[in-house]
């Protein structure tokens, strides 16, 4: 039997872990965590306010100790990923005990969904996310256990398209 344990969620920003994840989580009968609320609620204030208070090196070693205490759950759970946690190596070194499925869509897509977003990380023009995208793929890459090209899906289909993937795999 395997023991991962936890199903990780990662992607760009806009992929759709936090719409996917409590999904998939009822489907399971699982949990459901978003990293970066976790971060929000230990940290006492938005992602937002610590990228512009503290700095991104600051947020990616809180990110890495919030993600550790989710890890230390032994119900099994589905956690979304911020999507630069796994830019962290004790991040990933954490993350490859686990199922990571990669959620990937055209950067065009995850582009048009973050324009309605406050995030720290959208807050550009479209060829720096593009190359924010580039780099971060191969990290992705080297990560998944699983990938899962999003484009014309919705959540749902998502959701029917990940649960073979680790079913027989669980834990009961």
């Amino acid at each position: 039997m395997n023991t991962k344990r936890h199903i990780l969620l990662a992607g760009m920003m806009g992929s759709g872990k936090s719409t996917v994840g409590p999904r998939l989580a009822i489907d399971l009968g699982w949990d459901f965590h978003d990293l970066d609320d976790k971060i929000e609620r230990t940290l006492g204030k938005s992602v937002t306010d610590v990228f512009a208070d503290e700095g991104e090196g600051f947020f990616r070693t809180a990110e890495s100790e919030c993600l550790g205490e989710l890890l230390k759950n032994t119900a099994p759970a589905v956690i979304a990923l911020g999507g630069g946690t796994l830019l962290d190596e004790s991040s990933r070194k954490k993350a490859a005990a686990h199922w990571v499925v990669w959620l990937d869509l055209a950067p065009e897509e995850l582009w048009r969904r973050v324009q309605k977003t406050q995030r720290p990380l959208a807050q550009q023009d479209f060829e720096a996310f593009r190359a924010l995208y580039a780099a971060r793929r191969p990290v992705y890459r080297e990560t998944k256990t699983f990938y899962l090209r999003c484009d014309h899906l919705d959540p749902e289909q998502i959701v029917s398209r990940i649960i073979p993937l680790v079913k027989g795999d669980t834990p009961q």
